[in-house]
């Protein structure tokens, strides 16, 4: 491999190792409690997970985080300038009390990945970005051959239910949510856009 195609993967892992250590401190400075054998790993073959450098026993807590560190349905409910808008459009939503709740977190997530300050930034950052979503479903559904293109789903319950269903779910609630959310909060654009909803829910 040329040095030249190193370097960006270089650069890349310096900006993971960055980002994993702003994690780390924000958490630890939340008072979040991580096992004391788990550890963080970042490497081409598996991308950023965690491992047990010792036996762990079957029903130990890896991860206590507190609730004010988590994305909820109830906390974009009680958000200021969310829960609001996102009560009002609840009342003429077609989408069903648990489909609105995963909505009102997408729309939460998508809030506070604009506000580069946000208290969840440290956390955000860590999140695949929407092209690389997008490359990884592109190795479920596609073979490694450009010629072939064979999709490894067709006919499975995932290609013939689950992904239709939840794409047409995304749709409404962009036609019901994040379409308005877009036009009467987003200072900058594409906040709330169609191609960031799939990265939300993804």
């Amino acid at each position: 491999m040329a040095a030249a195609e190193l370097r960006p993967r270089k650069r890349q892992r310096q900006e993971d190792h960055r980002h994993m250590s702003n994690f780390l401190t924000f958490l630890s400075k939340h008072k979040a409690i991580i096992h004391p054998s788990i550890t963080f790993c970042n490497n081409d073959q598996w991308g950023l997970h965690c491992v047990a450098k010792t036996k762990i026993n079957a029903g130990t807590p890896l991860f206590t985080l507190p609730l004010h560190l988590c994305l909820t349905s109830t906390s974009a409910q009680e958000h200021s300038v969310l829960g609001p808008i996102l009560s009002e459009l609840r009342t003429t939503s077609t989408l069903s009390n648990l489909e609105y709740d995963r909505a009102m977190v997408y729309c939460l997530l998508l809030y506070e990945k604009s506000i580069p300050s946000s208290i969840f930034a440290p956390y955000i950052s860590m999140l695949p970005t929407s092209e690389i979503l997008e490359e990884r479903v592109a190795t479920f559904t596609t073979s490694n051959s450009d010629t072939t293109k064979v999709q490894l789903l067709a006919g499975t319950h995932i290609a013939t239910s689950i992904i239709p269903q939840h794409l047409a779910t995304l749709e409404i609630i962009d036609k019901e949510i994040t379409s308005i959310l877009e036009r009467r909060l987003s200072t900058k654009p594409n906040v709330f856009s169609r191609k960031m909803l799939t990265w939300a829910a993804g």
